[in-house]
């Protein structure tokens, strides 16, 4: 429940909390926070993200590992084979962390959702395909978007 307080700070910050405690010791405010993870908040109202080492989202529909690498697909479809509308995208983990691709920080991907299955290329490790609904095949090398398939856009 978002006690008057939280609507508060939403409507003069933009932050969307779940949940704030406020510090008195250190005069700050504590908000458990829609898409920064923690933020803690100044009586100014200038803020500072605090972000976890985590996914973009809990959500996940497919799940893809090979040596120390991890592939999730947040999207997936209804129960009758309808979207979702699911925009989070495309989470990995490598190298002890948790990188995110969706159309916050890929451009190619801002009408694309509904990220549904992973598979990862047999030979080349460097290369990840993942289905997303219909909207088409989308092709990585290296962790970078390189082509989608099926939707007339080519990524240079």
């Amino acid at each position: 429940m978002v006690s008057k307080k939280n609507t508060l700070i939403h409507h003069f910050t933009g932050i969307e909390p779940f949940d704030a405690i406020y510090d008195a010791e250190n005069d700050v405010y504590w908000i458990g926070e829609k898409s920064n993870s923690l933020v803690k908040m100044y009586p100014d109202k200038t803020s500072e993200n605090i972000l976890f080492n985590g996914p973009y989202s809990h959500l996940s529909f497919d799940i893809q590992a090979r040596d120390n690498e991890i592939w999730v697909a947040s999207g997936g479809f209804s129960q009758v084979w309808g979207k979702n509308w699911r925009t989070e995208g495309i989470y990995y983990y490598t190298d002890y962390e948790w990188n995110n691709i969706n159309r916050t920080n890929t451009e190619a991907l801002d009408t694309i959702s509904d990220m549904s299955c992973v598979a990862l290329h047999p030979s080349n490790k460097s290369k990840v395909y993942v289905g997303s609904f219909h909207k088409g095949l989308l092709e990585f090398e290296n962790h970078e978007l390189k082509n989608i398939y099926n939707t007339g856009v080519q990524i240079d």
